[in-house]
């Protein structure tokens, strides 16, 4: 029975483990608009402590905005991007360990109404 129990709990701790997403991610985000698909590059730069999240995105590491409400739940990331006092776009990823893979979404600037991209990125190497 201890060993049933010793088991089981070192089969379910990796399911408990909250995903550590601290680094730069390099990648791009798909997006429709006017009925043609186009493709951008997206840049990531992220710091975690604890399941609380802070840092910047962009598309560049030199062009970054700050992101805010960071934060990871398992292998779940979420946060925002204020990109004006009106425009909030939300970000949701799945983390795989060195991959970063999920939707952002927000308004249109010019219609308003909601628009999603997918979006998929890989940590970068440390220098």
């Amino acid at each position: 029975m201890k060993f049933f129990l010793m088991a089981l709990i070192a089969l379910t701790l990796p399911l408990c483990a909250v995903a550590d997403v601290t680094g730069n991610w390099s990648g791009s985000f798909e997006f429709t608009q006017d009925g043609e698909a186009h493709t951008e590059t997206a840049y990531l730069i992220l710091k975690q402590e604890g399941a609380a999240v802070t840092g910047s995105g962009g598309p560049s590491e030199e062009n970054q905005m700050a992101i805010r409400n960071g934060k990871v739940d398992g292998s779940k990331l979420t946060f925002e991007i204020a990109l004006d006092e009106n425009r909030v776009m939300s970000f949701v990823f799945q983390s795989d360990g060195d991959n970063l893979t999920g939707n952002v979404s927000g308004p249109d600037k010019e219609s308003g109404a909601t628009r999603t991209a997918k979006m998929s990125l890989k940590r970068v190497a440390e220098k």
